[in-house]
């Protein structure tokens, strides 16, 4: 266990003792409570701040003027090779002509560096050079860092952040960011950006168009990411709508957008997102926030389209109605596929089939019950009560039997106290209840949000402000209360039984209040507070309550009872009690997942901690700032840890905890709970919190409630358009690739794949083009049965359609492996080209191959994967790893370079990559002058396994825009196409024009 935390406000931004790694250099918070500042004015005046000259700094090992993108100097890069890389750099204001970029594999602060290597800053204390390197007054040195992408996204970028509180002038930005990138050695075609800091990001977005004029481009160092980003795995169908974070409450209020659509959010999810089908946005949000936890719970996709393809794509479809489908890789859960699929045309029975598959299930939960006591001492009570004190009290009886050290002292006030709150009579007659009872009678699902809104508005005014505990009510919540010290805060936490349940979460849909319960027993009700003099009032225990029971009513908590069938008799609100603490006591708090994978005793554990600084929320972070991300591996035998995006609010190198201890730390308390809660598999929710004082807190526990997995929806097919080309990978030889290669354009049906649909063809319309072996290509359209010994067979999963092709001199064979069920959490709409789709050719005549020992044979049949990748597609290949051959055999010389595919993520062992797309080809030799090919056609590949050498066909008369004169000599010298073996032993053979196969002379 490490000793007491120093607060991040205090010393931030030197955070010499931390370790680890994070995505911004030496930056401190600023605090989220703090006003806004304007923000400098990109053409108002700006003059250097200090007078300049030269410096002398002796040159020293720890430190180069210049250096280049793989200097060593840069911060390690993580195992799998996904992170930024970062050195670290200082310029003195007095000479605004160097940069002193240190050794950052060994110096990970500015203050270790600075401290030591520079003259001006030499001796400073820690707040000395707080005082001369955050803020604006008195500012004697910039200090920054220099990122680069990781060496598995291929980007050529380096992007330079700056570090400071106050925000800097633009022109004074471009001035360190010119001489930064000036001092830096990069590959040509790199581009150099300005990625500002927490501190910097609100004025810097202010003046964007000005950085864009003057050659200093934006960015974050998120657009670093590999792919989209999954925060809830699941589907969705409704209406995509276009939305932001501050309209999007308004517009649901106003019916603009209901709980059957899904939005698409231009920047990052609010805090709070009201029930809708689905939620896409523009701009990463935050892991494990409440409106996270509750879509994994509703199993209601959310994600972060990182991808530009894919955000286009789902911009494109914004007023139409889709279903979008968003997963994670079973190899790499941070591998996200997020799916978008256009409904609009499909026949209105069938999508309200489709929506009844999504239909929200009426919520399980155990009727509140009375306890006898309006009280009870969270020690006596376990999961089991939650019936008498509420989901989050019963999961903390756990916490309190498990791990008491972490679980502080608590009370439960049950729901004997809320019945008896109810039952009060209030002004003008009637109970409470009563009251409470006509307001929402009225409401049923789905409602009118205006009129509800109005309702609950009102009644949450009236239990705050209308009602009131009685004397013997107060003296009894006092005395249940008197074990605790009255000049502490205490914090009154929401407790239903319709939330922290085995099958529902809730996270989010209540309040919780602190309170002093010395302001209740001090006979008036003149502040300032008598737990904390800072407030002006009193902040009474009985007003808590009542706050937190008024929490009850909030929109979005009725609107889930509402639609999911929740009985408001049997429902309440319980209170747990603990001790509050202060922010200037949190050294630290975050939210974490833990899943169980396996029994008890044969396990591997897996454990996300989502944890920020201080006081900062991570579930709903108010200054737009992001967390840390770490997660944890615990097996049996062995330990892991790996750091998977830093925290905003620290520097660069730095983290949250204490690395690796505190981790494991609270690790070993989940692992202790999750011991207690079951065997088998499953996955629970913690909130904690690490005090200054080094103490460890668990103050919540809860299960994530699993998806349903039964495998009982026949899915449906969507009819898309589907655009087919040839495989080529590994899972055929380079001839079959070559002699099946075609082209198919597909329209399928909207049908259900029941058994007899599958009977039928599933297509509508196709559009084939093949090659016919003698140099031409061959073409035909129309619907399956116009085409010549059309038949259509079912074999198992795996659907058929037989056919010929025009003059085309073979039959063709398209197979479809269909999936014929799906489980009820998977997406059950689908299009033709996610089936695995393939190519079977039996051709008139045989067709000359080689065989697997290498010698020349014949064949009829060919069988080839297709794909709806195509070679020659438009793709931004910026990242795609650039492969150059060149093969040499006798007077034949071919030089040929294409792309593969950016290597997966995660656990593999070896990998082969298959084509992407072709850059171009030379073969010298063959004829008087080189020939080039750069098309689909006239190019064949094939990767040997684990790429260690490949096989290609090349035949020119298949490029389009061949000169003649070309072709002549090609024909005239018996030559059809060349073979190309690139391995240890280079083999090249002529194809003759009957197909015959000939060495190279």
């Amino acid at each position: 266990m490490s000793g007491p935390k120093v607060l991040p406000a205090l010393v931030l931004a030197l955070c010499a003792a931390c370790g680890g790694g994070s995505t911004s250099p030496d930056a401190g918070p600023g605090g989220p409570d703090a006003p806004p500042v304007a923000c400098p004015d990109p053409a108002s005046a700006f003059s250097w701040p200090v007078p300049t000259g030269p410096i002398d700094v002796p040159a020293h090992d720890s430190w180069k003027g210049e250096v280049s993108t793989t200097d060593p100097f840069f911060s390690s890069s993580s195992f799998s090779g996904d992170e930024p890389t970062w050195i670290k750099f200082s310029v003195l204001l007095r000479d605004p002509t160097r940069v002193y970029f240190q050794d950052s594999s060994a110096l990970r602060f500015h203050y270790e560096f600075a401290s030591a290597h520079l003259p001006p800053l030499a001796g400073m204390t820690p707040a000395q050079f707080d005082a001369v390197s955050l803020h604006a007054a008195g500012q004697e040195v910039v200090l920054g860092a220099v990122l680069v992408p990781p060496a598995a996204s291929g980007v050529r970028e380096l992007g330079v952040q700056l570090v400071g509180l106050d925000a800097y002038h633009p022109q004074f930005v471009k001035t360190i960011f010119d001489l930064v990138v000036s001092k830096v050695q990069a590959p040509a075609g790199t581009r150099a950006l300005y990625l500002p800091v927490t501190e910097q990001a609100r004025c810097a977005a202010e003046a964007q168009a000005w950085f864009e004029a003057n050659g200093v481009p934006l960015g974050t160092a998120d657009r670093w990411g590999d792919g989209n980003a999954c925060y809830a795995p699941g589907w969705a169908v409704g209406r995509l709508v276009r939305s932001t974070a501050a309209t999007i409450d308004a517009e649901y209020l106003a019916g603009a957008i209901t709980a059957d659509d899904i939005v698409l959010l231009a920047d990052a999810a609010p805090a709070e997102v009201p029930p809708i089908a689905g939620l896409l946005t523009l701009a990463a949000s935050t892991p494990n926030s409440h409106t996270a936890i509750l879509a994994q719970a509703y199993g209601m996709p959310f994600s972060y389209l990182r991808l530009p393809e894919v955000a286009a794509r789902a911009d494109a479809l914004v007023g139409r109605t889709v279903v979008i489908g968003t997963r994670t890789e079973w190899f790499d859960s941070r591998a996200c596929e997020v799916t978008l699929i256009d409904v609009t045309d499909v026949p209105s029975a069938d999508l309200a089939a489709i929506r009844a598959l999504k239909r929200v299930p009426v919520l399980a939960y155990p009727a509140k019950v009375a306890r006898g006591a309006i009280a009870v001492d969270v020690d006596d009570v376990g999961r089991s009560d939650a019936r008498t004190v509420g989901g989050k009290a019963a999961n903390y009886g756990l916490l309190r039997d498990v791990i008491p050290a972490a679980a502080p002292e608590a009370v439960a006030l049950t729901f004997d106290l809320w019945d008896a709150f109810l039952d009060q009579v209030v002004p003008g007659g009637g109970t409470l209840r009563a009251a409470i009872g006509a307001r929402l009678a009225p409401h049923r699902w789905p409602p009118d949000m205006l009129a509800l809104d109005a309702d609950l508005d009102a009644l949450r005014a009236q239990i705050r402000t209308g009602a009131t505990f009685s004397p013997a009510q107060a003296q009894a919540i006092a005395a249940a209360l008197a074990g605790f010290d009255p000049s502490r805060r205490l914090r009154f936490r929401s407790s239903t039984n319709v939330e922290d349940g085995d099958t529902f979460v809730g996270a989010g849909l209540y309040d919780s209040f602190t309170g002093c319960l010395a302001d209740d027993l001090d006979d008036d009700a003149v502040g300032p507070s008598a737990c904390d003099p800072t407030e002006p009032d009193e902040q009474g225990a009985l007003r808590a309550i009542q706050r937190t029971y008024a929490s009850f009513y909030r929109r979005n908590a009725v609107l889930e009872r509402l639609r999911r069938g929740v009985d408001e008799a049997e429902v309440g609100m319980a209170v747990l009690v603990t001790y509050s603490y202060p922010d200037a006591t949190e050294a630290a708090n975050g939210v974490a997942t833990f899943t169980r994978h396996g029994e008890v005793g044969f396990a591997w554990d897996t454990v996300v901690m989502v944890t920020q600084v201080g006081a900062t929320s991570v579930a709903n972070p108010a200054d737009g700032s992001t967390p840390e991300v770490v997660e944890l591996g615990l097996g049996t035998s062995s330990q892991t840890a790996t750091l998977r995006a830093g925290s905003s609010l620290l520097p660069l190198g730095a983290n949250v905890l204490t690395w690796d201890q505190d981790y494991f730390a609270f690790a070993a308390l989940f692992d202790q709970v999750a011991d207690a809660w079951g065997v088998g598999t499953f996955t629970l929710d913690f909130e904690y919190k690490l005090l200054t004082s080094g103490q460890l807190i668990v103050k919540q526990v809860r299960a994530v409630p699993p998806p349903d997995t039964t495998v009982d929806v026949t899915p449906y097919l969507a009819h898309a358009p589907t655009r087919l080309c040839v495989y080529q990978g590994e899972s055929s030889d380079v001839f079959a690739i070559h002699h099946a290669k075609s082209r198919w354009e597909l329209d399928s049906k909207n049908t259900w794949l029941t058994p007899a649909a599958q009977a039928q063809s599933l297509l509508s319309g196709l559009d084939a083009t093949v090659h016919d072996g003698a140099g031409a290509r061959v073409q035909q359209a129309g619907a399956p049965d116009s085409f010549a010994g059309f038949t259509h067979g079912v074999a198992g999963e795996v659907l058929t359609d037989t056919l010929r092709i025009g003059t085309a001199p073979g039959r063709f064979v398209l197979s479809a492996d269909i999936t014929p069920r799906v489980a009820r959490n998977e997406r059950p709409v689908q299009t033709l080209g996610e089936q695995w789709l393939s190519l079977g050719v039996t051709w008139d005549t045989p067709r000359w191959v080689l065989d697997w020992n290498g010698l020349p044979a014949q064949r009829r049949e060919d069988q080839v994967p297709l794909t709806s990748r195509c070679p020659d597609d438009p793709l931004d290949i910026t990242g795609l790893p650039h492969v150059e051959r060149t093969v040499t055999v006798g007077p034949i010389t071919v030089q040929t370079a294409y792309y593969w595919p950016k290597p997966p993520r995660g656990p593999i062992a070896g990998y082969t990559a298959p084509l992407v797309r072709w850059d171009e080809t030379t073969i010298t030799g063959l004829t008087a002058s080189p020939i080039t090919l750069r098309g689909y056609w006239s190019q064949s590949y094939r990767p040997a396994h684990h790429n260690f050498g490949a096989e290609y066909i090349f035949e020119p008369g298949l490029e389009d825009g061949l000169p003649p004169a070309v072709l002549a000599e090609l024909v005239a010298a018996d030559v059809r196409a060349l073979y190309v073996r690139e391995d240890l032993d280079a083999t090249m053979l002529i194809i003759g024009l009957d197909g015959t196969l000939r060495a190279v002379p």
